[in-house]
């Protein structure tokens, strides 16, 4: 009885450390998550910061011109402004592009997870339906 005791006891204990490896990586990876959507959320406020500067620049810059005789300098410094604009909307463009790899990279690493699970054995088979 005792033996029998100790070998389910052990078989239990082994899994239960897997569980909580599987448990910690989950763990780790969800901080992970976090600090990067915190990262990119700080990126995204500069990123819009810095456009509504530069449109107001712009803005400015279309006043001043407006009032002048409009030389050639103003006409190139509202020139480089509008491609300025052009560049951050680009930015604002690959920004997107690079959170939408972060996210199916997370998405993949999860399922990966999630496979390796079952695999050894780990997964219930309310999943599998």
């Amino acid at each position: 009885m005792q033996a029998t005791e100790r070998r389910l006891t052990g078989h239990c204990e082994r899994e239960l450390s897997m569980y909580r490896a599987a448990a910690q990586r989950l763990s780790r990876v969800r901080g992970e998550v976090v600090d990067r959507e915190d990262a990119q959320a700080d990126a995204n406020a500069r990123l819009e910061a810095l456009h509504a500067s530069v449109a107001h620049a712009g803005e400015s810059l279309s006043e001043r011109a407006e009032q002048l005789d409009g030389g050639a300098r103003i006409q190139g410094i509202t020139a480089a402004c509008a491609r300025l604009c052009a560049e951050m909307a680009g930015m604002d463009v690959r920004l997107g592009v690079v959170a939408s790899q972060l996210l199916a990279q997370q998405m993949r690493r999860m399922v990966a997870a999630r496979g390796g699970r079952r695999g050894r054995g780990g997964g219930d088979s309310s999943d599998e339906d």
